[in-house]
């Protein structure tokens, strides 16, 4: 019988895409094992020969409300915030202690 170059095509890709997934796991090995350590989550592309690292502990944050993120007090161009402390974000934890003291004053 006569097979055509496309069925030849679909028979051999899954086999190149786990060639190509066991090349990546093996080229990351290391920086997968750190990202694990360090609790990151990893995205695998390109099929498995590149990833992407994030860490979740940058979804904790928020631009200041009081600088705008500049980290600079509105009143002296020469001083940093006083609510982020300069650094132009607040964490979630920093952000409902300023907004309750907001309402309290």
């Amino acid at each position: 019988m006569f097979t055509s170059i496309a069925q030849h095509v679909e028979r051999f890709l899954p086999w190149i895409e786990r060639r190509a997934r066991r090349v990546g796991a093996l080229l990351f090995a290391r920086s997968d094992a750190r990202a694990l350590l360090n609790r990151w989550t990893i995205t695998e592309r390109n099929g498995g020969l590149s990833r992407t690292y994030r860490d979740p502990r940058f979804d904790q944050f928020s631009r200041c409300y009081q600088c705008g993120g500049t980290g600079l007090s509105r009143h002296s161009a020469h001083r940093g915030c006083f609510i982020c402390r300069g650094s132009g974000r607040l964490t979630a934890t920093e952000l409902g202690s300023a907004t309750l003291h907001e309402r309290a004053s």
